[in-house]
């Protein structure tokens, strides 16, 4: 795992997108999941109420974040998108399967972020 601290300068260096590039990020306490173009499956943006993202991730990518929620139950897990907080939710049980959703993601970023996971476009900035 790697420190907080360590985050931000590894998520600074998101531009341009290639499948090694860290682009989704799930910090709990001083564990840290970092995420590539390369993790993600799918993505798909919910137009429902709440509106949000749907993440289809690879095995590994599963196996990580399992790992990270099992050891952090009931604590917040805060999951950034190209160094932007998403996402603070408290984990009620480790997260398994390749499926993950994040809900009320604004529309007017859902498109962008989507487009980022995806390996479509770069992180802002």
């Amino acid at each position: 795992m790697i420190r907080v601290a360590a985050l931000s300068a590894m998520l600074a260096a998101c531009s341009p997108v290639s499948s090694g590039e860290p682009v989704l990020a799930f910090a709990a306490g001083a564990d840290v999941v970092l995420a590539t173009a390369g993790d993600i499956e799918s993505v798909a943006i919910m137009e429902s109420f709440p509106p949000g993202l749907s993440i289809g991730i690879s095995p590994d990518l599963s196996e990580r974040l399992g790992g990270l929620t099992a050891a952090h139950v009931g604590e917040e897990v805060v999951l950034s998108i190209c160094d932007e907080e998403v996402a603070r939710p408290r984990i009620a049980e480790p997260i398994q399967g390749r499926n993950v959703v994040i809900s009320q993601v604004a529309p007017e970023k859902a498109e962008g972020f989507a487009a980022v996971l995806g390996g479509e476009a770069s992180c802002p900035g």
